[in-house]
């Protein structure tokens, strides 16, 4: 699961299945997690203001251009519903883990 740069919008896409996307779950400020409607499984996962995110990940400015065209970023399933964003720059690399989207029961009642 490889992603997309949009460097006008600097966002990063993962498509992580052709299901068709029903809601979106905020992670945090800057990551966005859209589910199916069957079984609320991932099918895509947005990096919002991507260079400034990855620039805190690395500890260091990295602009738009380094993350088109440097950075490597792909989505790892560990187990059956741990995803984990990964980032690549050169040498460095980062791993971030983005925690299961449960339904709220106080929703379901």
């Amino acid at each position: 699961m490889e992603a997309d740069y949009d460097f006008e919008t600097d966002c990063i896409s993962i498509r992580i299945s052709n299901e068709k996307a029903y809601e979106t779950v905020e992670i945090n400020s800057n990551i966005l997690l859209d589910l199916s409607q069957r079984n609320k499984k991932p099918v895509a996962i947005e990096v919002l203001d991507a260079s400034e995110f990855i620039s805190r990940l690395f500890a260091k400015k990295i602009d738009k251009a380094t993350v088109k065209n440097k950075l490597r970023a792909h989505l790892k399933r560990n187990g059956k519903a741990e995803l984990t964003l990964d980032f690549e720059l050169g040498r460095e690399r980062y791993a971030y883990a983005i925690p299961k989207a449960y339904e709220s029961p106080v929703l379901a009642v």
